[in-house]
């Protein structure tokens, strides 16, 4: 399941919020541990400043 890799499902595996709603296809008991979705979450972050830095400077007017 995708969902739980997705900054939503991180944010909820982050505040531990348990929601079981089958008609709308939501369960998130098999989502991360809050430690877990924290350091993934992270890791975007990270991600995404490099890719902005290298861009960036690549970019640069002189």
């Amino acid at each position: 399941d995708i969902a739980k890799y997705l900054p939503g499902g991180l944010i909820t595996a982050m505040t531990a919020i348990d929601i079981d709603a089958p008609e709308f296809g939501i369960n998130t008991a098999n989502f991360l541990d809050p430690i877990q979705a924290t350091l993934v979450l992270l890791g975007y972050g990270a991600v995404f400043a490099l890719m902005s830095l290298v861009t960036s400077m690549r970019r640069d007017v002189e």
